[in-house]
């Protein structure tokens, strides 16, 4: 079986996939594809990024995956790397500063700016096709 970065993405989405079922999926592909846990990770990271900053992907199930991603490697995630940036400005926009304006949308305040320079910093192009 030959697995799609997209698929996998779509996966991490999923509200209703079991934590083993991504587990095996996300493995599946990192043997296919002979990377490292930190290589695929930032790779997955990159695809929702790009995908999110497009206009693809919603905040919300950017998102998920995120949350998705990092939740299922705790035990042997790079906090130090690029995937762990991107998750953090998802984290960012889950929730509204006391000191922010009450009409103020925090994905749009902090997720997006915070992903779009963050791709710029690492001189990603954001119409980059395939977004990998």
């Amino acid at each position: 079986m030959t697995l799609e970065l997209a698929s996998v993405v779509g996966l991490l989405m999923s509200v209703e996939a079991s934590p083993d079922v991504l587990a095996e999926n996300i493995a599946a592909y990192r043997a296919q594809e002979s990377l490292s846990r930190a290589a695929a990770d930032d790779l997955i990271a990159k695809y929702v990024a790009l995908e999110f900053v497009r206009g693809e992907l919603s905040y919300a199930d950017a998102d998920v995956a995120m949350n998705n991603l990092v939740s299922l490697d705790a035990h042997g995630f790079d906090y130090a790397g690029f995937a762990y940036q991107v998750y953090l400005h998802f984290d960012n926009g889950e929730y509204r500063r006391p000191s922010d304006p009450e009409d103020s949308i925090p994905w749009q305040q902090y997720t997006l700016p915070g992903v779009m320079a963050l791709l710029k910093e690492r001189g990603i192009d954001i119409w980059l096709w395939p977004p990998v």
